[in-house]
Parts: structure tokens; C-alpha cells; sequence
């Protein structure tokens, strides 16, 4: 996993400008119509995406001031203001919370940068850790975008590349359906694009790590075919051409393993 923060805040602006040249060309049918996210329609898609900018902003503020971070209190008062407004207003106004927050990180000093810790459910988060949450949020709600006017489309590789390895610290956490019926058993990961290798464990925990071996069967897929299956986003119509699922245990197992949000 690469560990500098400017790797980071360029894959995510490249994310944030696919994200603006994508709303440019969508009519108000298609914002208010429906999104990937079965209860959301695209404008509710980029309110999440506004309303997280928002926080995730506040979050950075309070870490460069070295005071508390918002409550819960304030955090809600943020996505009943976004929830509040016309889709029209949910799409454009995304655009301007998202390059703000993304503005304000590029202008940080390196010093500043080197500052950043955020202690974040048990662990403790620095600057390039920071950013890759929020450009995991930010690559799979764009996809959800995406998908809707191009069927193949993919988690660009400037994302996927990172991303990939974001994942062992994010698969048992997103692991919130059933396991397959041949659990306990360990499959053995390869990806291309980038090229990686992960033991996947399925069993009363779910565990993903780098290495190789699991000697229950093999999947291969593409770095971000991997991606959104964890982010369950690979039903049968949006695989990546070429995976495979070799094994006791097949794809339709694991998309219920990881049902998505």
C-alpha cells in the first residue's frame, strides 16, 4: 500500500473531475431516476457524496485545530440540510462540497499532512489513510453513477491500483452476509490490474490478507472486480471479463457474503 498522501489526493481528484464530467452530461431524468443503490436515485447517490464532503471537511478542520471532532449532533444536521434539497440542487451542490473538501487537502503543507491522525474505529489514521476512505466512498458511489449510463464500466485503474490493498483492513467489517456452505475454507486471490495475490478465509470471521495459498479453490478477477465484490457491486450483469471461481464455493455465495451498502 503506498503511503504517500499525494498518491492519494491525485487518484481522488482524478475521481472527483470522472464524477463532474459524468454529472455534466446527465439530463434531470436521469439525476432524479434511479442510481445502482437499489433505495437511492443518482441525486441521492451525490448527496451522500455532498454531505460526506461536508463532514469529512469538518473532520479535517477539527484535526488541523487540535480540537474536538463534530458530534453526532452535527454530523445529523448535515444530512437533514442535504436531504432537504431538489435533486437538481442535490447534484450541483455535490460538485461544490466535494472540490472544497478536495481543494482544501491539496493546499495543505506537507508539515500539516504529516499532522493528520485520526483515531477512527480502533485504529488510528494518518493523511494517506484519511484520504483512502474517502476515496473508497468516493470510487464506489461514482461507479454507482456511472453504471447506470455505461453497463461496463469500471473502478478507474488510478483508484483500483490503491485500492486493492485497502481492502484486508476492510473485508471482514463488509462481510455482513451469510458464509457459503463450505466455510470454513481458505481461497486463494489473484488480481491483475494491479497484480496482487490475497488468502481469503471464510469461517466464523471473515479475513482477507495478502500472501498466497487457501487450498479451497481460486478466484481470479481484476483489481477492481475484487473492489466491488467486497463493495457488493459484482452481480452477474458487471463482472470483469476473465474472472473465475474455481472450488466448492461460487460467486453467488460470496456476493451474499458481501452484500454491499
Amino acid at each position: 500500500m503506498s503511503d504517500d498522501v499525494q498518491v492519494w489526493i491525485k487518484a481522488l481528484r482524478a475521481s472527483h473531475d470522472r464524477l463532474a464530467r459524468l454529472v455534466g452530461g446527465l439530463s434531470p431524468s436521469a439525476i432524479d431516476g434511479p442510481s445502482y443503490c437499489s433505495d437511492w436515485t443518482v441525486a441521492q447517490v451525490l448527496s451522500h457524496l455532498g454531505s460526506g464532503a461536508e463532514i469529512h471537511l469538518a473532520n479535517l478542520e477539527a484535526m488541523l485545530a487540535g480540537t474536538d471532532m463534530p458530534s453526532r449532533d452535527v454530523y445529523q444536521e448535515i444530512w437533514d440540510r442535504w436531504n432537504a434539497k431538489s435533486p437538481a440542487d442535490m447534484a450541483a451542490d455535490a460538485l461544490v462540497s466535494d472540490e472544497r473538501h478536495l481543494a482544501r487537502f491539496e493546499g495543505l503543507s506537507p508539515a500539516q499532512l504529516d499532522g493528520l491522525a485520526w483515531d477512527f474505529m480502533g485504529r488510528t489514521l494518518d493523511a494517506a489513510g484519511i484520504v483512502g476512505m474517502r476515496l473508497s466512498e468516493h470510487a464506489s458511489h461514482t461507479w454507482d453513477v456511472e453504471v447506470t449510463v455505461d453497463p461496463s464500466a469500471t473502478i478507474p485503474t488510478t483508484s483500483a491500483d490503491l485500492l486493492v490493498d485497502l481492502l484486508p483492513g476492510r473485508a471482514g467489517r463488509l462481510a455482513r452476509g451469510d458464509q457459503p456452505g463450505a466455510s470454513p475454507i481458505a481461497l486463494s486471490v489473484t488480481t491483475s490490474a494491479p497484480s496482487r495475490t490475497f488468502v481469503l478465509r471464510l469461517g466464523d470471521d471473515t479475513v482477507l490478507e495478502p500472501g498466497t495459498g487457501g487450498d479451497g479453490g481460486q478466484l481470479a478477477t481484476t483489481g477492481d472486480g475484487l473492489f466491488r465484490l467486497v463493495y457488493g457491486r459484482l452481480d452477474a450483469d458487471h463482472v470483469p471479463p476473465g474472472t473465475t471461481l474455481d472450488g466448492p464455493v461460487d460467486l453467488d455465495e460470496l456476493r451474499r457474503l458481501f452484500p454491499g451498502f
